[in-house]
C-alpha cells in the first residue's frame, strides 16, 4: 500500500478539494490539475500521454504552494514513454494517482525508448500518492513473471524511474537509476516504503553507470514485502547498459546514507543482498536493519555479497558480514 507522510490537515485539505472539483480548481494555496481537463480520455486505449504532460506543465509552472496533478479514479489511462521535467516553481509538487495508468504492451513499444517508461527528471519536492494502479504490463515482457503486484489496496507500480532530483518521496517504486549516464546526476532525500513486490526481476535497487558523476544520498527503503523476487536488495555500480566494451572507471556516482529497514520475504535468487560499489569511490553509511530474506525454494541457502561497501547491518538473515567499517 502506498502511504504518504503528510500532515493530517494537508491530507484533509487535498481530499476535500478532490470531492469538490471535477476539473482544475483552487482552494487557498492548493490547486488541482485534473488530467481529464487537459484532454485525457481515460478509456485505456487512447494515448493520454500529451494530456498528462500538459497537466504536468501547468502544475509545474503554477505559483500555487501545493499543485496537485490528479489522475482520477474509475478511469484507465494509456501512457507511452514520457518524461515529466522540472524544475518546478513550487517547492513541492504532488501527483495523486486514484485511477489506473497502463503502459503499452510489448508489441506496441516498437520505435519507442525502452530503457524507461515514466521518468521524473530535475524535479525537487516530488510526492506521488494514491490508491490507484501504475501498471507497466509486465506480463507481456515476462509472461511467467508479473512485474509488480500489491494485492492489498495500494498503488501497484511497474516501471517509474527516478532520475535527478531532491526531496522526492516514492512509496511504490523499487528502482533508482540508472544514474551517471551523462552529465552530473543528483538524487537525494528519497523514501520508498510500504510496498509488496511479487515475482519482480529486482526488488529495491540503486543502479549507476560506470564512469558516471554525481551523487545519490539520503535514500531509505522501508517496510518492503517480497514474494519470489529476484535480486531483492541491490546496489549496482558496475552497470554497463550495452554489455560491450565494459571497463572499470576511476569516476563514479557517489552513494551514501542509504538504509534498508524492515524488509522481509522470499527470493528465487541465492545472492539476496548484493552491494557492489565502485572500486575507487565506494559506498558509505549503508545500513541494514530487520532484513529477513529466505529462499522461495525450501531448503535452498541464501547469502549476502559486498564490494567496497561501508556501513552496518543489524538483525539480518542472511547475516551481512561483508560490510566494511
Amino acid at each position: 500500500m502506498m502511504k504518504l507522510m503528510l500532515p493530517a490537515k494537508m491530507d484533509y485539505v487535498i481530499m476535500v478539494v478532490l470531492l469538490m472539483c471535477m476539473g482544475s480548481c483552487a482552494l487557498g494555496a492548493t490547486t488541482i490539475f485534473n488530467v481529464m481537463n487537459y484532454g485525457a480520455v481515460g478509456n485505456g486505449r487512447t494515448d493520454d500521454s500529451q494530456a498528462f504532460l500538459k497537466a504536468w506543465k501547468a502544475a509545474c509552472q503554477a505559483q500555487s504552494t501545493t499543485p496537485v496533478v490528479l489522475v482520477p479514479q474509475k478511469q484507465t489511462f494509456l501512457l507511452n514513454p514520457l518524461t515529466f521535467n522540472g524544475p518546478c516553481k513550487s517547492s513541492r509538487i504532488y501527483m495523486l494517482v486514484s485511477g489506473k495508468i497502463i503502459a503499452p504492451v510489448k508489441a506496441a513499444w516498437s520505435g519507442k525508448q525502452r530503457h524507461a517508461w515514466i521518468i521524473f527528471s530535475y524535479v525537487n519536492g516530488l510526492i506521488v500518492k494514491g490508491k490507484g494502479v501504475i501498471d507497466g504490463q509486465g506480463p507481456s515482457w515476462w509472461p511467467a513473471k508479473p512485474c509488480f503486484n500489491d494485492p492489498a489496496n495500494g498503488v501497484n507500480c511497474k516501471g517509474p524511474t527516478l532520475n535527478k532530483g531532491t526531496n522526492q518521496k516514492f512509496f511504490h517504486s523499487n528502482s533508482i537509476g540508472s544514474l551517471g549516464g551523462g552529465g552530473f546526476d543528483v538524487v537525494e532525500n528519497v523514501r520508498v516504503r510500504n510496498c509488496t513486490l511479487k515475482g519482480t526481476l529486482t526488488g529495491v535497487r540503486i543502479k549507476t553507470n560506470q564512469g558516471g558523476k554525481g551523487y545519490a544520498r539520503k535514500i531509505s527503503f522501508e517496510g518492503i514485502k517480497l514474494e519470489a523476487v529476484d535480486n531483492p536488495i541491490q546496489i549496482e555500480q558496475f552497470y554497463c547498459p550495452l554489455k560491450v566494451n565494459c571497463q572499470n572507471y576511476t569516476s563514479a556516482v557517489s552513494i551514501s546514507d542509504v538504509s534498508f529497514t524492515g524488509i522481509s520475504g522470499t527470493s528465487i535468487a541465492s545472492n539476496v543482498i548484493n552491494l557492489s560499489c565502485s572500486q575507487t569511490v565506494g559506498c558509505t553509511n549503508i545500513k541494514l536493519d530487520r532484513v529477513y530474506i529466505t529462499s522461495s525454494t525450501p531448503g535452498n541457502k541464501v547469502f549476502a555479497n559486498c564490494f567496497n561497501a561501508h556501513g552496518k547491518a543489524t538483525r539480518t538473515k542472511p547475516a551481512v558480514k561483508c560490510l566494511l567499517p
